[in-house]
């Protein structure tokens, strides 16, 4: 088997020192570590390296260590990883609930109504959708105006229609706007903007089809 068509990952390296190839025939070995590799490929490098470690504390014998001990190793890592993240992640969306999938995909069918529409059509659509995230409700008639004029504005600033006073840029020492910050800030909504446009489309395809 020619190098081109020998591949290894990180598990396969550290195992490799500790254990050496696994048959005498290296061109047998490689053949057998290469669909090792193939059966990783979903695995991050640090999941490798650290289910490696895992192989290495539970495995007895000097033989080579099978596929299947391999991949539950790598899974058994993946879930401790989890059982460790999740507490976390709970307790953020409930610090932000309204972030959670749940209301994420209220929003998505509240949208889809006469009101939703009309937002499509006009080009307020994501603000619609970002007010029943937020507020777990359609809009009163009262607040609409406001969620009109805030997707606009991202339409005047893309335009190029806005000035740093519209922005409300906080101001030096010397009571001036600074032009490092000015730019800082505008590169981070522009990046924003089309990202609110790009939510926009998907949003109007979804509602008016």
């Amino acid at each position: 088997m020619s190098d081109e068509t020998f591949h290894t990952n990180v598990m396969m390296a550290k195992l490799g020192v500790h254990f050496g190839m696994p048959d005498k025939d290296t061109r047998h070995a490689r053949k057998i570590i290469t669909e090792y590799a193939r059966l990783m490929v979903n695995y991050s490098d640090n999941e490798l390296s650290e289910a490696a470690d895992i192989v290495l504390r539970r495995h007895r014998f000097r033989t080579w260590p099978s596929i299947a001990e391999c991949i539950k190793a790598l899974e058994d890592y993946r879930a401790s990883v989890h059982e460790k993240t999740a507490p976390e992640m709970d307790r953020r969306l409930n610090a932000y609930p309204e972030w959670s999938k749940e209301r994420i995909e209220k929003a998505d069918h509240l949208i889809k109504c006469d009101l939703g529409r009309k937002a499509a059509q006009e080009g307020w659509i994501h603000g619609l959708h970002d007010f029943c995230r937020n507020h777990d409700r359609l809009p009163k008639d009262h607040e609409i105006q406001k969620i009109m004029q805030s997707a606009r504005f991202i339409d005047r600033f893309m335009a190029g229609e806005t000035d740093r006073c519209d922005l409300d840029l906080p101001p030096n020492s010397d009571g001036e706007i600074s032009l490092q910050m000015n730019r800082a800030t505008m590169g981070m909504l522009r990046t924003l903007g089309n990202s609110l446009l790009a939510k926009r489309e998907k949003l109007r395809e979804e509602v008016l089809g």
